[in-house]
């Protein structure tokens, strides 16, 4: 088995340098959503927990799973108040 030739491999280093150039911005972007996204996950899920925590005084908590997390991430206090409401109309 004969491996690559220079040429080759000066080819695959023009076509990624390539690809880096013309898409590095957009790549760059989409990480930035990427962190931005799960940060507010995170923030989301940290709401539900102390939500959980207040309400356990009660016995009333909020199940706390990825789309549980992802509403109160992208609504805040809010959506974590709309998720307490559901499921105390579930529960009538």
């Amino acid at each position: 088995m004969v491996g690559l030739g220079l040429g080759w491999w000066f080819l695959i280093l023009i076509v990624g340098l390539t690809i880096v150039v013309f898409f590095g911005q957009t790549l760059l972007r989409l990480l930035k959503w990427g962190w931005f996204a799960l940060i507010r996950v995170a923030i989301g899920a940290l709401l539900i927990f102390i939500f959980n925590l207040i309400g356990q005084l009660i016995a009333f908590q909020i199940p706390l799973n990825p789309i549980t997390a992802v509403i109160s991430g992208v609504l805040g206090i809010p959506g974590v108040l709309a998720l307490a409401i559901i499921k105390w109309l579930i529960i009538l």
